[in-house]
């Protein structure tokens, strides 16, 4: 069911909101778009953009935070999760909610943040999710979906906690109408931004595909390896802007009197990520260090869990000080 209401009076319960929930949201500034804090101009929030620069990721599994204290419950909203970052907590999920392995912080931060999944009606360059079987909008693992229309916003819930938030918005009389489907024109433009997407990366292969090009490059492959290794400066931005890395390290700290153990994300892509005690390192050697990341992505994780470890948001393309297109590594890798 969808809920249709007046943009008007969606921005003021988001006004209200603020009250109970640190609420992020999708703003410009400085000519990008990123997650911001909510405080007020609703009306400039950027719903329909391709993916923001933070991945939702570090909203449920932050860059650094003390594990030897549970941390304090916060409800959050997140609005503009698009369907890359979504697509990401399948394997999130599936690793840090395992019955037998519990990650209680991911656990509490996923119960007590509300996401709500909006359209991309515009393609970066590197956007490439259909290539993987993700449409540029939320189909699961939101809360709540929305898309403007017009001077008009539509809701519809995808969980409990959705149905809840719904249920609380039209007891405050602010629903407009019901209906069962979206309008013709919102159906239109995910079928053609859905098709210019697919249309830009039409040579790409799919995830299994990929995947096999990827385990068969293994001691086949290497020039190509050595090639694209040869401008990686080992800087991790490719993992700590992707939407699936989830590597991390735990550091003992202390400060007088107090011992505290620190949560830092890591990076397989630094020099030292796997080198043991002994001195041995499976990854000494760059070109295998920079080779990790694709094998992990589309062979190893996908293997192991079932799930796509790559969603095609584009992120480390976009923040690749070496200029390394992965895409051009795995065509390279199919010749």
């Amino acid at each position: 069911m969808f809920y249709y209401l007046d943009k008007s009076e969606w921005n003021s319960y988001l006004l209200s909101l603020s009250k109970n929930y640190l609420i992020y949201a999708p703003f410009q500034n400085n000519g990008f778009i990123d997650f911001q804090l909510f405080h007020d101009k609703p009306e400039t929030i950027i719903y329909h953009s391709a993916k923001t620069i933070t991945p939702l990721k570090h909203f449920l599994f932050p860059l650094k935070e003390k594990v030897t204290d549970q941390p304090a419950v916060q409800k959050v909203m997140v609005i503009g999760a698009k369907s890359c970052d979504l697509a990401a907590l399948d394997l999130f999920d599936k690793i840090f909610l395992d019955d037998q392995l519990m990650d209680d912080f991911y656990r509490r931060r996923r119960e007590n943040t509300l996401i709500i999944g909006t359209d991309c009606h515009s393609v970066d360059k590197t956007c490439h999710c259909t290539v993987y079987d993700i449409k540029p909008f939320p189909e699961k693992n939101c809360d709540l979906t929305l898309v403007e229309n017009k001077n008009e916003v539509i809701l519809s819930s995808m969980t409990k906690a959705g149905e809840m938030f719904l249920s609380q918005i039209s007891g405050s009389g602010r629903i407009k109408k019901k209906d069962e489907k979206l309008p013709d024109s919102i159906i239109k433009t995910r079928k053609e931004i859905g098709a210019r997407i697919a249309k830009a990366n039409r040579t790409l292969p799919n995830s299994k595909k990929t995947q096999t090009v990827i385990d068969h490059s293994i001691g086949k492959k290497d020039k190509v390896w050595k090639k694209y290794a040869s401008t990686c400066v080992s800087c991790g931005a490719c993992v700590i802007s992707c939407p699936t890395c989830h590597c991390f390290i735990l550091l003992d700290t202390s400060r007088p009197g107090v011992m505290e153990k620190i949560r830092n994300h890591d990076a397989c892509q630094y020099p030292g990520f796997e080198k043991m005690a002994s001195g041995v390192d499976p990854l000494e050697k760059h070109y295998i260090r920079f080779r990790n990341r694709y094998v992990c992505k589309y062979v190893n994780r996908p293997q192991k869990f079932k799930s796509l470890a790559c969603t095609g948001c584009g992120r480390c393309i976009d923040t690749c000080i070496g200029k390394i297109d992965k895409n051009e590594v795995i065509l390279a890798c199919s010749r």
